[in-house]
């Protein structure tokens, strides 16, 4: 498997930890920049934005608000 697969895989996951972790902590977004080893919180936000459409806030904001209507 090439490289970029195999990053690009390794990426997927982490960004489908870090919706969980949105959706189901009240864990702050430069925390996960630590704990998933982004370099800042811009590149956690880059990296999330182009596999999910939208910042990790505004992921959080619109998925919890779903449950309160």
């Amino acid at each position: 498997m090439p490289v970029r697969r195999c990053r690009s895989i390794y990426i997927k996951y982490k960004v489908k930890i870090i919706e969980t972790r949105l959706l189901s902590s009240d864990m702050r977004i430069n925390e996960m920049v630590d704990e998933f080893k982004f370099s800042d919180e811009s590149h956690l936000n880059r990296v999330f934005k182009k596999y999910k459409g939208m910042s990790p806030s505004s992921f959080r904001k619109n998925e919890l608000a779903k449950f309160l209507v």
